[in-house]
């Protein structure tokens, strides 16, 4: 049943018009809150990969560095085992020296 009130033709058109027009603001007005949120997001995204990349730049310097001690470290381990045989025998001959001059003054 109509109601004599109901517009007709293309009057009936313009509720429907403004209908339209107030979902597609409404529309917009969440997809530009939601594009904010996906940019400030992005931003914050970007920020923390950067501060990320500092960090392992920082920590891949930090590793070289100790592997640079761990080389000099082992250089001179290998240095000083090689060196070992030859300052034990020298201890060993200046013992037996300090034995015998001992006993040379013990027995005066």
């Amino acid at each position: 049943k109509k109601i004599k009130d109901d517009p007709q033709g293309y009057a009936a058109l313009a509720g429907a018009r403004d209908m339209l027009n107030t979902m597609m603001s409404d529309a917009q007005a969440k997809l530009d809150v939601e594009a904010a949120t996906c940019d400030k997001y992005h931003h914050e995204t970007l920020s923390e990969l950067e501060r990320m990349r500092m960090d392992v730049a920082t920590y891949n310097a930090q590793a070289a560095d100790a592997r640079g001690l761990v080389l000099k470290a082992q250089a001179t381990i290998g240095f000083t085992e090689q060196e070992l045989p030859e300052v034990s025998a020298e201890l060993s001959e200046h013992e037996s020296k300090c034995e015998e001059e001992e006993r040379a003054i013990g027995e005066q």
